[in-house]
């Protein structure tokens, strides 16, 4: 009931002309209860789909395998984060990434730069040199704390940089970019909705205002 009420919500706003791309993120939104229930019910309509995931599972995985033998056009990215952790099982993690790339989906490896992780560039190289073998964009990205990035230190900052691909990575490197009296899509065309409780808000890490819940069907966007 609770994974037909989620996909009722966003079926009901899907028009033909409007569709919704549902970028799941943490915890881990691989290992969601019912996954393969929930995305059989949402691409019914013609939705789209993204993902923040460390990844952490086998091609063996109910989901994993869902997405191995699903239309990859329903997919719109798979951001597969490697995390300190997934050092442990590297090779399991780099045979999934390169299954699910085999398999038509557009997926990045996400590589969280902790300050740590910078003093031995042998294993950056390493795992850069393996996304290329398997034509997959490796993506560094900076830490965001109360301390970084700002204090990166200027051989650090050249280390990540010499990966960079886009320049919203050299952006969050400087700390973001300032927004004020700046207009988005929050709230308009971009929500953020927390599953378990159903509370809406504009933008994801944004208190609030709420527009609504998705347990009562009930959204009202800016």
């Amino acid at each position: 009931k609770f994974i037909h009420r989620l996909a009722h919500f966003f079926n009901l706003r899907t028009t033909k002309n409007r569709k919704w791309n549902l970028t799941l993120t943490g915890g881990e939104p691989l290992l969601m209860p019912n996954f393969k229930l929930f995305h059989d019910l949402v691409f019914e309509t013609g939705n789209l789909t993204s993902y923040y995931t460390a990844l952490p599972m086998s091609e063996t995985h109910s989901a994993i395998k869902y997405l191995l033998n699903t239309n990859p056009d329903r997919v719109d990215y798979i951001m597969a984060s490697f995390h300190p952790e997934a050092e442990a099982y590297e090779e399991r993690f780099i045979k999934t990434v390169s299954l699910l790339k085999k398999a038509g989906h557009n997926i990045l490896v996400r590589f969280i730069a902790h300050p740590r992780r910078l003093e031995n560039t042998a294993n950056l190289d390493k795992l850069h040199d393996r996304c290329k073998e398997i034509d997959v964009t490796f993506y560094v990205n900076n830490v965001m704390t109360a301390t970084l990035p700002q204090n990166y230190t200027d051989a650090e900052r050249t280390i990540m940089k010499k990966y960079f691909s886009s320049s919203t990575q050299h952006y969050l490197l400087k700390g973001g970019i300032d927004t004020t009296n700046v207009l988005c899509n929050a709230g308009f065309k971009n929500i953020a909705v927390d599953f378990l409780s159903g509370n809406i808000t504009p933008c994801f890490g944004v208190p609030g205002p709420s527009l609504g819940n998705i347990h009562e069907n009930r959204l009202v966007l800016n």
